[in-house]
């Protein structure tokens, strides 16, 4: 990656072959690792309504519950934006 250019940058993964109910990423030295990781599932219908899997690990010295609920905002966002 290139910090200088690219400053905020994330990690970025998804599963597509499985539905999940729980995901932790856990990282050697993970208090010294700070851009957030996304990890997203295969979606799945739950009595009519697309469910996906959403995880998001930020490192607590950059970021707080209300940023975390943002990112989910955002995201909740352009998946709307998406299907319309």
């Amino acid at each position: 990656p290139d910090p200088d250019g690219h400053p905020n940058w994330f990690e970025a993964s998804y599963i597509p072959w499985c539905s999940y109910d729980s995901l932790n990423v856990e990282l050697p030295e993970g208090n010294q690792y700070f851009p957030p990781i996304i990890n997203w599932g295969k979606y799945r219908d739950e009595g009519g309504r697309l469910m996906m899997p959403v995880t998001a690990r930020m490192n607590q010295a950059l970021a707080d519950g209300y940023l975390v609920a943002i990112t989910f905002k955002l995201i909740e966002k352009e998946i709307a934006n998406f299907i319309k």
